[in-house]
């Protein structure tokens, strides 16, 4: 008798795996159809983001070098750190998951698997970078009141704007990622049964 069932808290295999049986048959053309699908978005959506964290680096780069005042400086640095890290966390995010299927029905889970993990710290990166962007709502406050210029009642209007616009903007690039996040979790956990049976059957 296997040891698992030895271990406490563990689910009863032989249930889920009855269950498993019962269930629709699992469309392994989809699969690849989808894991080719997902090969090229993955890599189109990589290129866009590195190619706004490298935009992105290099305007902030600009007022690093103009050097015009302490606060556009340290505004500059930020923003520079912001970028790149941004751009290391999209492809630490996909680790693993770049890869092509071998051509079996095995080798095509696993990838689709890391893809979904992929998936799933993808979303974890995000909600993680928008503490960081909150930092630039006070540094761009000292860059408007850096002395170079007197700060009116118009520009803190343009302020407040400013920072309802970057609020709504954090809210709509992180809410709309939980159903996503919901979705590759249940992914996960249907991708690792079938792994799970694809190797008994092996």
């Amino acid at each position: 008798m296997s040891d698992r069932k030895n271990i406490p808290n563990q689910p009863d295999w032989e249930y889920l795996k009855d269950i498993w049986q019962d269930s629709p048959p699992v469309d392994m053309n989809k699969m690849a159809r989808n894991a080719r699908f997902v090969w090229w978005r993955m890599r189109i959506i990589t290129f866009v983001e590195l190619c706004f964290c490298v935009v992105g680096a290099v305007i902030f780069a600009f007022a690093v070098y103009q050097h015009q005042t302490l606060a556009r400086v340290v505004f500059g640095v930020f923003g520079v750190c912001f970028c790149l890290g941004g751009g290391y966390g999209c492809l630490w995010a996909r680790r693993g998951a770049w890869g092509r299927a071998e051509g079996d029905a095995l080798s095509l889970v696993q990838l689709q698997i890391q893809r979904a993990r992929a998936g799933i710290r993808y979303v974890k990166i995000n909600c993680w970078m928008v503490l960081p962007a909150l930092g630039i709502l006070p540094l761009s406050f000292w860059v408007m009141n850096d002395g170079t210029r007197e700060f009116s009642v118009e520009r803190a209007d343009n302020f407040y704007v400013a920072l309802a616009v970057a609020g709504a903007v954090v809210v709509a690039s992180v809410v709309p990622l939980l159903p996503y996040y919901l979705k590759k979790k249940r992914e996960l956990v249907e991708l690792e049964a079938l792994r799970r049976l694809l190797s008994e059957d092996d």
